[in-house]
């Protein structure tokens, strides 16, 4: 994805990356919602893909709004499918 000149690569979560989104209360695995709300799960998307553009990928407010939210999700998307899947899994697609 490139914002503002900058080419960023998807790439999995780091440790350290993992234990604060687990800290923030954003991982599903740790911090599961109710299935059939949909407004929470749509607040909880919203709040990774910050989460993932401004604290992992060290975005600025401004390069945020030169992106649109089906890019940046589409983005944050790829980084936890990368953190999530196994090295084969991963290497299959």
């Amino acid at each position: 994805m490139k914002i503002n000149d900058r080419n960023l690569e998807v790439r999995s979560l780091t440790w350290t990356e993992r234990d604060a989104l687990i800290a923030a209360g954003l991982d599903f695995a740790f911090n599961p919602i109710v299935e059939d709300d949909a407004a929470e799960l749509n607040k909880r998307t919203r709040d990774i893909m910050r989460f993932i553009l401004k604290d992992v990928f060290k975005l600025s407010d401004d390069d945020l709004n030169h992106v649109s939210d089906k890019v940046a999700g589409d983005f944050a998307s790829k980084v936890l499918t990368a953190t999530y899947s196994t090295a084969e899994d991963a290497e299959k697609n």
